[in-house]
């Protein structure tokens, strides 16, 4: 019996054993398989979540895309001339009258020269424009390299000008005789602002033409670029031509030519070295260098490529030194019609060329003149005033005589 109660609770012992095993396997199973639910759960929620990020980023960077894409346009050529064209056509608007006012007067050389300015300006965009339709039969390279090239040539051949005005107007001033007052100043002009206009608004088509990398993003946005580049343009020049600047007209037109000469240095290094003149800012979407070989072998294409840079610094270096206009330390003796007379001093002034000058037949007379209005002056021999006879005949007509009566009148012995 006792054998046998001894089994009986071995096999209840052995089968409640059993059973709490099941259940804590069941248990174990089931706080797994809970476990497994909720870290799918949360892996299902962060990819959702991280989805859905994503989604966010790329929106975000489409957006940002299309924002930035418009400041993307602003290349080193067109940031260049954004900057510049305000300063050069507000020193040709307000130094070319100065510059010719001791020939003309401060009347004539004024009359319609805006207009004209502004019209040269803007027959130089269109003649951009007909350039830029003229080239785009070519393929992409070929096309961005005749926009690269001209863009270079018009930046030295507007900073020749620059330079070289000064002794161009200088010559004409020996005819002005035969052109006369009324289109004697334009004529002038030709030499000094027109052309140099001209040259700015071809500068300015060539670099806001659409280069063939542009050609992938919309055309909305470059016209968008276009038209906030011209607007800044034309708001810098307004608020610098409205500040009366100073300064001596002839220096400020050779230190215009030397800053054309240094973009246009900077510009050709450029192209010698890149090919190119809009550098990317991603180095890989660059072209190959071109600048391969030795310097030294590199000197004489280098040189012939700097020819207008050197000559515009020979035109400065003369008309600093040379030039009457330029350099007031130099007396300048001419003859106009038959009328000789030596200028003294002179200084340039915001109100005009202030001079001293003495003229020997056949008045023979020392003035002070602003322009063309006479400020004062004497005669040479007799030191009296100029205006002694104005003043002579003003004090004549302000002698009060007394009235006449027939008693007062009497014979004195």
């Amino acid at each position: 019996m006792r054998y046998r109660m001894g089994n009986i609770k071995k096999d209840q012992y052995s089968h409640i054993r059993t059973i709490c095993n099941s259940y804590n396997f069941n248990v174990n199973l089931s706080i797994f398989t809970s476990f497994i639910s909720i870290m799918s759960r949360r892996r299902q929620q962060k990819s959702s979540s991280s989805s859905s990020n994503q989604n966010l980023l790329y929106k975000q960077q489409q957006s940002d895309d299309k924002i930035t894409s418009i400041t993307h346009l602003c290349t080193l050529p067109r940031a260049t001339f954004l900057i510049i064209t305000p300063i050069l056509v507000s020193v040709i608007l307000q130094v070319s009258p100065n510059y010719v006012e001791p020939i003309y007067g401060n009347v004539f050389s004024t009359i319609y020269f805006n207009e004209i300015a502004l019209s040269s300006l803007t027959f130089g965009i269109i003649i951009g424009i007909g350039f830029i339709a003229k080239t785009k039969s070519l393929s992409q390279i070929t096309r961005d390299n005749e926009i690269n090239s001209a863009l270079i040539s018009g930046i030295d051949w507007c900073g020749i000008l620059f330079a070289l005005s000064p002794i161009i107007v200088r010559a004409l001033f020996h005819i002005s005789g035969l052109l006369g007052p009324y289109i004697g100043p334009h004529v002038t002009q030709f030499g000094l602002a027109y052309p140099i206009m001209l040259s700015i608004g071809f500068l300015n088509v060539m670099a806001c033409a659409r280069l063939s990398r542009e050609q992938r993003r919309p055309i909305f946005r470059w016209m968008l670029y276009v038209i906030i580049h011209f607007t800044i343009i034309i708001t810098l020049i307004y608020v610098l031509y409205s500040v009366m600047t100073r300064g001596r007209s002839c220096r400020r037109l050779y230190f215009s030519g030397l800053l054309l000469a240094l973009v246009g240095t900077v510009f050709k290094l450029l192209w010698c070295i890149y090919g190119e003149l809009s550098l990317e800012g991603d180095a890989s979407q660059r072209r190959k260098p071109t600048f391969n070989v030795s310097l030294r072998s590199q000197l004489p294409f280098i040189t012939i490529q700097l020819l207008p840079q050197i000559l515009i610094i020979i035109m400065v270096i003369y008309n600093a030194n040379f030039n009457s206009h330029c350099n007031i330390a130099i007396i300048q003796n001419t003859v106009d019609n038959n009328i000789e007379y030596n200028i003294l001093a002179r200084n340039e002034s915001i109100t005009g060329w202030i001079e001293v000058v003495e003229e020997i037949k056949p008045r023979n007379i020392r003035v002070l003149r602003a322009g063309h209005s006479l400020l004062g002056g004497i005669f040479r021999e007799t030191r009296d005033s100029i205006y002694g006879c104005f003043y002579l005949m003003e004090a004549v007509r302000l002698i009060e005589r007394g009235a006449s009566h027939e008693h007062e009148r009497a014979l004195q012995m």
